[in-house]
């Protein structure tokens, strides 16, 4: 939600990735070598025309506090609706 509120696609890159950084580093996360993929393509639409922010996240969550050996790949996508008719740049 936080690279919709943006201006730009540049913005909403960085807007995404610190609320992503924010959110791993919260959780205490021990999501290894995360691999992030923001998609601000919508901001390239002229206004009036709808698009979202896309964000795919994917990391390898060892089993290490369960004592076994092995991990496992994790992947989310959030994404959220940009509003048609808010001024944006590419």
């Amino acid at each position: 939600r936080a690279a919709t509120l943006a201006r730009s696609g540049a913005e909403a890159e960085q807007a995404a990735s610190a609320a992503i950084d924010a959110d791993l580093g919260t959780v205490g996360s021990s999501c290894t070598a995360p691999t992030v993929d923001i998609d601000v393509s919508a901001f390239s639409a002229p206004p009036g025309q709808g698009g979202d922010v896309v964000v795919d996240v994917t990391c390898e969550v060892a089993f290490t506090d369960l004592l076994i050996p092995g991990a496992l790949t994790v992947e989310g996508r959030a994404g959220s609706r940009l509003d048609s008719f808010r001024e944006r740049q590419p």
